[in-house]
This record gives structure tokens, C-alpha cells and sequence, in this order.
């Protein structure tokens, strides 16, 4: 850092309590873990209580000079985890924890960062809501506001979060707040239930961006619905994922099925979820051989929301009709409300994915980066059209396994118009040269979906200089808004950055 970095550690003792300034090389070390390699070190960590000590420490961090890296809970694995993009001063905002508001009747909470989802599903469940919080497939106790910070999806209805959100209360990297929307105005009877409110709308510049940091937000939730009828069906033929996509493009715009209601996976990331991998069958060879353990290639599944049950049935009968000539073995799942995750339950179902190359079996708490599990996450926007999703399945597929792992590859049908593929590349980082292949891999996949036009929706710290130069003035602009915001360039330098200096 700089010989500024005592000074500044002292001023924020002082501002945030001495326990809440952590310097332990332990506590460093572990901060600064990923489940990939990383080039970037924790050199502290601040852990505010409140918007207002957010404030105090960025000021503190302006008058020093030195780089500050929000994270809310630390468990974006997979993508970065709580690892800066460069060395930095860490922001654990994990102990501002509370759930500020509820209305159960219009359906909203108002939450701070380090709100996790199992936190909020028991809230409702607690309060008897007659609404639910969507919730993604990672870790229960990962956080709203950081998924959301990200653009992060879930499963069904309000699943693309970041588009059901209002009223950011942002601390700017000098300290200063603004809040979006009608919240920048006192009393605003719609503050938390307009997202735009009068005028530019600021609320997008503090998702996926190193602007600002985001101390509290209000979040819409789902109303649950009369009937649910989870669905899963196999696809038979490799060659049918085409006919399949395109049907459930059809549904989507129709309203058969909602947003975010129908995914598919391949046998790969099936299988991961389901168990560890197959040592002793495999002679103790990588990558596993899909073609010794039959199945079909690919899954379909998802769920349908209704207000009826006639609706329901009505749906779900023109669904199978439409899916059984490209199917088999077709399911209808259990509503059970208690254990669903199309009803806000969270689950660690599919992080067990992490341990797929772990010997030693899966451990009674779930930590990714404690147990040195190799995880990289890549995340790409495709047109919902069955034959261009094929075309990227066999492009990415013989890349991965080229480099030794299975395509973990799973297709979320977005919206009726674009789908979002999400490949994972699952490992041991214990096993010597792993991290290098899987960095390569992670690299190769990269350069060749680019050069097809398809580019990511999100981004792992991998991945942050790795968009070529835009054809318009984008870039220029960004800058032009990071030097107003912060022109020290103090809060996460390289984030989702266009100043790559």
C-alpha cells in the first residue's frame, strides 16, 4: 500500500472501535482466498455497524489515498469471493444485518447489506407472508444486497432481481449519500414502490460498478401463488436441445410459464450436484466419461405460478403437450412449500457442485474457499434460440474437456428473448497445475464466445480487463462519471472499471 496505511488504520480505530479493525495475518489471509488464483491481498478489514460508519470510513480512506473493496458477505464464490480486484482495505459490511422494513401488504422489504437470504426467508416465514423472496442457487447465507449488486438471478417470478428493486441508499466514495427514485425525497408516499421516481434515474450506477456503495435498499417480493406445479423431463437426444429451447422460448413469451421459469442443464452439472465424482469408476481419470455412465445429455425443468387451479392444470397441460414429443421420463415435483426453492427457500443444493473433485467428500459446513475447492463461474447472455445455444454448447464443450474438466453448463430461459448460460469449470485446487489449467480454460472459453458475439452478463475477477474496446463513446463517459465520483479512484479500482490503470 503506502506509508499513509498505519495512519489511516488508526483513524479508522477510532471511527469504528478498535475490534472492528481487523489486521490479524489469519484473518488477511483468508479474506484474500478464492476459489481460483488471485494476484490481489486484503491488507485490512473495516466492519462498520452502520450507513453512517460507511461514510466515516471512506472519508478516512479519501484523506489517506488508499483503495477501499466493498463486499457484504463474502460468498461470491466461484466468481471472486470477497477478493479484491486489487490490493485494498477490505469493507466487510456483514454486521449491518437488519431488515429496516416490512409491508406485507404491498409486498416489500427494506434491507442492509449484510441481510442473507436464509435471513429473509425465515422473516416472511416468521411474519406468515403472503409473499416470497425469490432465491439463486448459491449459498443461503450469501447476501441480497450483494446479488443484487451484481445482477444476480433467482428462480421464477422477480427472478432477475435487480430489476425488482427501488430506493438506493448509496454512500458515494467521498462520503456523500444519495438516495435513487422518490427517495431523495422526505415523505415520498411511493418511495419504495417506484423505482424511477422524477428525473434521471441514478439507480443503475451502483449495480455492477465501483460508484458507490450500496447501505440499503428496498427489495419486491413475490406473491405466492395459488398453485405451484414444479415440473422435470429428459431430454432424450443431444439433437433436440434445439426443438427444445425454441419451445420453451414459445412458452415464455406466451405466458405459459413466467420469467425465469424454465432452466436446462446437462448431465455434467447434474451429476455434480448429485454426488462426488466417480474415482473408482474412472480409474481415477479425469475428466469423467459421460459415455460409461449413460443418461440423457440434457434435463428441462422449472415451474409453473398460477392463481387457479384450472389455470394450472390448463397450463400444465399444454406445457407436457408441447415438450413429451422431445422428452421422456416427464415429472411433475412436490409443492411442498417448506423445502421449495421456486418458493423462496434457500438451499445449498448447488453449491455441493464445489466439492465435485474433492476426495474427501463433502464437510459438515460448506466454505469453498476454507477447503481449498477449485470453482470458476462463467456467465454469458444468448439469444433464446435453440440453435444458437447448440452452436455455443459444441463449441465450449471438446474447450473443457480439451483442458481436462467436465462442461458444467446449465441455460436459464431469462425473459422468452435471451437466455443466460452459466459454465463452471469445478476442481481441486490442492492438485498441482489445476489452477493453471483452469485459468487457461477459463481464458480460452473467454476469447472464443467473444469472438462468436456472445459476451458476459457478469463478471468474475478473472474476467474484469477482458472486454475488448466498445465502438462508441461508453468508456469515455464511465470516466468521465468515476473522476466526478472519485477522483482519487479510492473504492475498488479495477471493479467493472473503464479507467484500467
Amino acid at each position: 500500500m503506502n506509508e499513509s496505511t498505519d495512519a489511516a488504520v488508526a483513524a479508522w480505530r477510532e471511527a469504528l472501535g478498535q475490534q472492528n479493525v481487523v489486521t490479524s495475518a489469519e484473518s488477511l489471509d483468508r479474506a484474500s482466498t478464492a476459489t481460483f488464483p488471485t494476484n490481489a491481498s486484503v491488507v485490512a478489514i473495516l466492519r462498520p455497524d452502520n450507513h453512517a460508519e460507511v461514510q466515516s470510513s471512506l472519508r478516512i480512506a479519501n484523506r489517506f489515498e488508499l483503495p477501499v473493496y466493498p463486499t457484504s458477505r463474502g460468498c461470491n464464490w466461484g466468481l471472486g469471493s470477497s477478493v479484491p480486484t486489487r490490493d485494498a482495505v477490505l469493507l466487510d459490511l456483514s454486521r449491518m444485518n437488519r431488515i429496516v422494513d416490512f409491508d406485507p401488504r404491498l409486498g416489500f422489504l427494506v434491507v442492509e447489506p449484510g441481510v442473507t437470504f436464509q435471513q429473509a426467508s425465515e422473516f416472511l416465514r416468521d411474519q406468515k407472508s403472503t409473499f416470497f423472496l425469490p432465491v439463486p442457487g448459491g449459498p443461503p447465507q450469501g447476501s441480497l444486497i450483494g446479488n443484487i449488486a451484481e445482477r444476480g438471478e433467482a428462480a421464477g417470478p422477480y427472478g432477475q432481481r435487480a430489476d425488482f428493486v427501488a430506493n438506493f441508499q448509496a454512500v458515494l466514495p467521498n462520503g456523500d449519500c444519495i438516495h435513487t427514485g422518490f427517495g431523495r425525497f422526505p415523505n415520498a408516499s411511493a418511495t419504495h414502490l417506484h423505482r424511477h421516481g422524477v428525473g434521471p434515474n441514478l439507480e443503475g450506477l451502483f449495480t455492477q460498478s465501483n460508484l458507490g456503495v450500496i447501505t440499503q435498499l428496498t427489495v419486491w417480493l413475490t406473491p405466492y401463488p395459488q398453485v405451484l406445479k414444479p415440473f422435470m423431463a429428459r431430454i432424450g437426444r443431444r439433437e433436440e436441445l434445439n426443438q427444445a429451447v425454441d419451445t420453451a422460448r414459445e412458452l415464455l413469451l406466451h405466458r405459459v410459464v413466467e420469467t425465469n421459469g424454465i432452466g436446462l442443464w446437462n448431465s455434467h452439472k447434474m451429476a455434480s450436484t448429485m454426488g462426488g465424482y466417480p474415482w473408482q469408476a474412472m480409474d481415477g481419470q479425469t475428466p469423467v466419461d459421460i459415455e460409461r455412465f449413460p443418461s440423457e445429455p440434457w434435463l428441462i425443468g422449472g415451474a409453473i405460478y398460477a392463481a387457479s387451479g384450472e389455470i394450472a392444470d390448463a397450463n400444465a397441460a399444454f406445457l407436457q403437450h408441447r415438450l413429451k414429443p422431445l422428452t421422456s421420463d416427464w415429472q411433475w415435483g412436490d409443492s411442498d412449500d417448506s423445502q421449495n426453492v421456486y418458493l423462496g427457500v434457500p438451499t445449498e443444493h448447488n453449491i455441493r457442485a464445489a466439492y465435485w473433485r474433492k476426495k474427501g467428500g463433502l464437510p459438515p459446513s460448506i466454505n469453498p474457499d476454507r477447503d481449498r475447492c477449485g470453482l470458476i463461474w462463467m456467465c454469458f447472455a444468448i439469444p433464446l434460440v435453440g440453435q444458437d445455444l447448440v452452436d455455443v454448447v459444441n463449441a465450449v464443450d471438446p474447450v473443457v474437456l480439451g483442458h481436462g474438466f467436465e462442461p458444467n453448463v446449465g441455460i436459464n430461459c431469462v425473459n422468452g428473448r435471451c437466455a443466460h448460460l452459466y459454465l463452471s469449470i469445478i476442481y481441486d485446487r490442492e492438485i498441482a497445475g489445476e489452477d493453471e489449467r483452469a485459468v487457461a480454460c477459463h481464458d480460452k472459453v473467454m476469447t472464443l464466445l467473444r469472438e462468436l458475439g456472445h459476451f458476459p452478463y457478469r463478471l468474475t475477477l478473472l474476467s474484469m480487463d477482458s472486454l475488448p474496446p466498445p465502438g462508441d463513446d461508453h468508456d469515455r463517459y464511465l470516466r468521465s462519471i468515476k473522476r466526478a465520483f472519485d477522483p482519487k479512484s479510492i473504492l475498488a479500482p479495477g471493479r467493472y472499471d473503464a479507467i484500467q490503470d
